[in-house]
């Protein structure tokens, strides 16, 4: 299992930052945790959504 954490700002997130959220990932799953303000721009650096792919590239926090 692996987790990717998209913000950890509560509750107003700094420039460029997001509120908590968290990502679990197993095999072909993904599992969206606490979708905070701001996590879903993170989100979308990290899982192409409408494919339900991983993107190649890694999310920098």
């Amino acid at each position: 299992m692996n987790i990717t954490v998209l913000g950890c700002w509560a509750p107003y997130p700094r420039a460029g930052g997001a509120c908590s959220g968290y990502l679990l990932r197993e095999g072909e799953t993904v599992v969206l945790l606490e979708a905070g303000d701001g996590s879903f721009i993170r989100l979308t650096a990290t899982v192409d959504f409408r494919a339900g792919r991983p993107r190649k590239k890694r999310l920098e926090v």
